[in-house]
């Protein structure tokens, strides 16, 4: 039996992490939409709650696409959760112009601080090389059964072999736990102007 059939054995079927794919994209993006709907960074960006609902699932569509094309993207099985990756020095939405039109026509009135929250985090990024988790959600529903932690192993795991650092920007005080217990540690955190902060999070490899 091959390393990866022994380590898929071992792992619940809940659990189940793979490689995306295309066919995976509509369901990716649902399960984003659903995870962040209620994130307080979110709520800041669109504070309307029907239109948010309405419009995270198009937001998400263009952020797989992206991803998918571009970056390292990880899918649960049953289509509960995601977790979108780059490599320092790779900004997957910069790689098509069409990328940003879409997100701006997609977020509408809420696009001002859409982008006032990346120019934000896009200051405070760090430049040593590194991956970066850019998304990281499961379904609410879902949610605590160790999901959100098994999206990240494939990278971690590759960061550990590699040498190489993680980063992130955790949403909120859940995010950041969570993260904490997979060995990230904030660096301090990005404040938005009339809106919650978000924590800078860099993981050091393990040796």
């Amino acid at each position: 039996m091959s390393l990866l059939n022994a380590e898929r054995a071992a792992t619940p079927t809940a659990l189940r992490i793979r490689a995306a794919t295309p066919q995976d994209a509509a369901k990716m993006a649902r399960a984003l939409a659903a995870a962040f709907y209620g994130d307080p960074v979110f709520r800041h960006f669109s504070p309307d709650d029907e239109r948010r609902a309405a419009m995270l699932p198009a937001l998400f569509d263009v952020f797989v696409e992206a991803y998918l094309d571009h970056g390292e993207t990880y899918a649960h099985a049953g289509g509960a959760g995601a977790a979108l990756w780059a490599y320092a020095g790779q900004d997957p939405l910069s790689a098509d112009a069409a990328y940003g039109e879409r997100l701006e026509e997609i977020a509408g009135i809420d696009g001002p601080r859409l982008f006032e929250i990346v120019e934000a985090l896009e200051s405070q990024a760090p430049t040593e090389p590194h991956y970066h988790l850019q998304f990281l959600g499961v379904r609410p529903e879902r949610q605590g059964e160790g999901l959100g932690g098994t999206l990240m192993t494939p990278i971690l795991r590759r960061c550990d072999q590699d040498g190489i650092p993680a980063y992130l920007e955790a949403t909120s005080d859940r995010n950041r736990a969570l993260y904490e217990r997979h060995g990230f540690r904030a660096r301090g955190a990005i404040p938005l102007p009339d809106g919650p902060a978000l924590w800078r999070m860099w993981r050091d490899p393990v040796a």
